[in-house]
């Protein structure tokens, strides 16, 4: 009997390097306590010939559109998220795209069940949660990327 998936432990891989890593000699990296948008749609054609006898149009595929995917994070003093968001219309060199893999583990923390991978991905959106001097809530921030193409591989 198969159980639905538990969505609580899950890790992150940008280029190779896994979450948390959070050091800047090995890139970017980080914990995240949240990762949304696993989106894939077609958009839809419709067509008729002149001379169809049906009073209808056929529906046809078109083009596939991928959400972009947003991780969110307990902010720290790292600003390695925040400088490769920064980086992006300055590099001059044309835009560095990311693997990306999203891991889903199993209760132990370490075995994946299931697995998105991300190409092309580069940051096009970074936002920080607001502040409030009566609030006693953590600093949040999130980081949005834009991708070409997500597949699940397990």
């Amino acid at each position: 009997m198969s159980y639905p998936l538990k969505t609580y432990n899950f890790r992150v891989t940008i280029d190779g390097i896994a979450s948390p890593a959070g050091d800047a000699a090995q890139g970017i990296g980080g914990g995240f306590s949240e990762v949304q948008g696993f989106d894939i749609s077609h958009d839809v054609i419709e067509y008729r010939d002149g001379n169809s006898p049906l009073h209808t149009t056929i529906k046809l595929p078109g083009l596939t559109k991928y959400s972009n995917v947003t991780f969110k994070w307990g902010a720290t003093e790292d600003l390695n998220f925040y400088n490769w968001v920064i980086e992006v219309p300055k590099s001059g060199k044309g835009l560095v795209k990311h693997r990306v893999t999203i891991e889903l583990l199993d209760d132990d923390g370490q075995t994946p069940v299931a697995r998105w991978e991300l190409e092309g991905a580069w940051p096009c959106k970074y936002v920080a949660s607001g502040l409030s001097a009566s609030g006693s809530e953590f600093l949040f921030e999130s980081i949005e990327l834009s991708h070409h193409g997500m597949t699940r591989t397990a």
